[in-house]
């Protein structure tokens, strides 16, 4: 380690030197460069029978919570610092594109030569090899390029970087040098930015008999309650749950029974609502005056049904993310905002359009529909051109008197 006009710079065992954290940080803000990571804390082995999460069909590794909390804390640090990222292409390992999706990366997409061949820990092969360094060659335009893969691909696509990279961690390239690519620097997964200040670990029980488990953030009167989608854990709302907490709300997100710690009664149709209701009452009994819910894709299903089925004035107002009401939409009561992209769509290509168009036009006032320009499914609009009004008009209608 060295200093050169007054900035700290990494020399390697192989002599590559490299700035430090805050110099390489500068340079992403400036853009141009290829962000190589490794994917986010996972443990080695594949979860046990039962515990897989949602989507992760095949029973890959897949990202422990610190690992979706740090990933959360990047993608959030990455928007703070204002580092354009104009590409993100990550490998087909499940727990590589949870990085990404917990990150809330823009578009990422599966790139078969970032992946492991299926065999976590196998060394790279030479056609790997060769297209990473490749990569680290192109000149990035109009901002960053963010590569998601694994430490042997890495290790073996640049030996002159050190030791092996760390989970989550990253060495950063511009193009030119001897090698057609240079060492920017290296960033640790905690060292994008200061995390947030921890939330409150809690957990609270349904009237039917549920334990669940949810993170809370902030202190205000006015409360929110975050209901997840199927393929997400309560970690995928930090960077929504944060800008609620500074716009002065009390947030709650929480797991749904079978997901994260939180269990409850087995029946073939998991009683989602009565989980909503049990975080309504829990923000009610910690003193928030009111309680709006927002709920993502099967998050909104449930919180519809808590609308339908809650006591007198417990629910203010939920959000329909990407969502419709499992059922009795016309019992709904209260404002309810109707959000969604043009074109999502489901199963054979289904538009959700038209049938969330049909509820809406079905249940009582007071509403609002608004349809963005995109194509993503409800949280996954965090992750597209659209994710900056989604979030104005989240705050314009939770805010509002």
């Amino acid at each position: 380690m060295r200093k050169l006009l007054g900035l700290l710079v990494v020399c390697t065992a192989a002599g590559v030197c490299a700035d430090g954290v805050e110099s390489t940080l500068r340079a992403l803000q400036r853009g141009g460069h290829v962000v190589v990571m490794r994917h986010a804390s996972s443990p080695k082995e594949p979860p046990a029978e039962g515990k897989a999460v949602a989507g992760n069909g095949n029973g890959e590794r897949q990202l422990d919570v610190a690992g979706r909390r740090a990933a959360a804390e990047m993608g959030i640090a990455l928007r703070a610092r204002g580092i354009p990222v104009v590409e993100v292409l990550t490998s087909p390992a499940f727990r590589a594109r949870e990085t990404a999706l917990y990150a809330q990366l823009p578009m990422a997409k599966v790139q078969e030569e970032l992946g492991d061949g299926g065999a976590s820990m196998q060394e790279a092969g030479g056609a790997q090899v060769r297209w990473l360094r490749d990569y680290a060659r192109r000149p990035s335009r109009g901002g960053n390029v963010v590569l998601i893969t694994h430490q042997p691909n890495m290790a073996a696509a640049f030996p002159g970087a050190g030791a092996a990279p760390a989970e989550g961690e990253s060495l950063v390239f511009r193009a030119g040098g001897k090698e057609g690519y240079t060492l920017v620097g290296r960033i640790a997964m905690g060292e994008w930015g200061p995390a947030g200040e921890a939330p409150e670990a809690v957990t609270f029980a349904t009237e039917d008999g549920a334990e669940i488990h949810g993170d809370v953030y902030g202190g205000g009167e006015r409360g929110v309650v975050l209901a997840h989608g199927g393929r997400f854990n309560k970690e995928s709302w930090i960077p929504q749950a944060r800008t609620l907490a500074a716009a002065g709300f009390r947030v709650l997100a929480f797991d749904f029974r079978g997901y994260g710690d939180s269990t409850g009664p087995k029946a073939e149709e998991p009683a989602y609502f009565e989980d909503v209701l049990g975080a309504v009452r829990y923000l009610k009994s910690q003193g928030a005056r009111t309680v709006a819910v927002v709920g993502g894709s099967m998050g909104g299903g449930a919180a519809g049904m808590a609308q339908a089925r809650q006591k007198a004035g417990e629910i203010d107002r939920v959000v329909f993310l990407g969502a419709l009401s499992d059922g009795e939409a016309e019992k709904m009561t209260g404002r309810k905002l109707y959000i969604l992209c043009r074109d999502d769509v489901q199963g054979e290509n289904t538009p959700r359009l038209p049938g969330i168009q049909k509820q809406f036009e079905a249940v009582p006032q007071p509403k609002e529909m608004i349809v963005l320009e995109c194509a993503e499914h409800a949280q996954v609009i965090f992750q597209s051109r659209q994710a900056g009004r989604l979030t104005r008009e989240l705050l314009r209608f939770l805010q509002a008197p």
